[in-house]
């Protein structure tokens, strides 16, 4: 009877530590967007060149409108929104140039909300 308790004992331990090592190989392969945010922010800060996706826009948008905001995500959509804009001055292009502006404006607005603390803003 030990025997047997001490197998499924291990069965257990076995069970539990590949349930564990799977979830994190998942989220080691499939960051979420608040991973891919930040990085894209980071690499803006960097001066590294950036290139815009329209996935990324649709990470900034989901990311400003969330009922429980994120600071990670909220503090990179405005950096990203930051470098938006000075794309659009650099092309000379007011139209776009105000439109950024305004939307970059908000994005301020969101992220002093969600951490009115952080230094960057």
């Amino acid at each position: 009877m030990a025997a047997l308790r001490n197998a499924v004992g291990r069965l257990l331990v076995i069970a539990i530590a590949s349930c564990s090592a799977s979830w994190a190989t998942f989220f080691l392969y499939h960051t979420d967007r608040a991973v891919q945010l930040n990085s894209a922010a980071n690499a803006v800060l960097s001066g590294a060149a950036f290139r815009r996706n329209p996935e990324a826009g649709s990470s900034l948008v989901s990311a400003e409108t969330r009922t429980i905001c994120n600071p990670l995500e909220i503090r990179a959509a405005a950096i990203i929104r930051l470098r938006l804009y000075e794309m659009a001055i650099d092309a000379l292009d007011t139209r776009q140039a105000e439109e950024r502006l305004r939307s970059l404006r908000s994005s301020v607005k969101r992220a002093l909300n969600c951490v009115p603390t952080d230094g960057f803003f």
